[in-house]
């Protein structure tokens, strides 16, 4: 597994120290310092830059409206599952970046056995990006992010 932001284990070494110990609260106390919950707005920020985006040419890009894209990067405003997916497919992140994004963000991962989830997964997994994947989930009958 990847190490994550500044960690300095990786999350696999952590998950296998972690079910090893005997005592809790000295893991606790030892890794206290690598503990951390990433909020939204951190990851987005992170990806943004690892990805050499600017947040508010994302969120024109994906058909966000500038103030509401401002209030998700400032962690006013929980997005909907559908805006987590568009600022997904905007930054061409991966599947995992995604299914990532989606529980950092209080969503629920998408489920391949759903069809329009395995539309979205499939488009993700062949890095179809924003605008091929709207069109695509049209031509194909599934209904577009975003729409009501």
């Amino acid at each position: 597994m990847k190490k994550e932001g500044n960690h300095s284990k990786s999350t696999g070494e952590f998950i296998m120290e972690l079910i090893s110990t005997l005592d809790f609260e000295m893991f606790y106390a030892k890794n206290l310092g690598h503990l951390h919950a990433l909020t939204l707005p951190e990851y987005l920020n992170e990806l943004c830059e690892r990805k050499g985006v600017l947040s508010h040419e994302l969120v024109n890009s994906v058909d966000i409206d500038r103030v509401f894209g401002y209030k998700i990067f400032s962690g006013e405003r929980r997005p909907s599952r559908d805006y987590i997916l568009k600022l997904a497919l905007g930054l061409e992140l991966t599947v995992e970046e995604t299914q990532r994004l989606l529980a950092i963000s209080g969503n629920s991962q998408l489920y391949p056995r759903v069809p329009r989830d395995a539309a979205i997964f499939y488009c993700l997994y062949h890095n179809l990006g924003y605008r091929d994947t709207q069109e695509k989930l049209y031509d194909w009958g599934i209904k577009p992010l975003g729409d009501k």
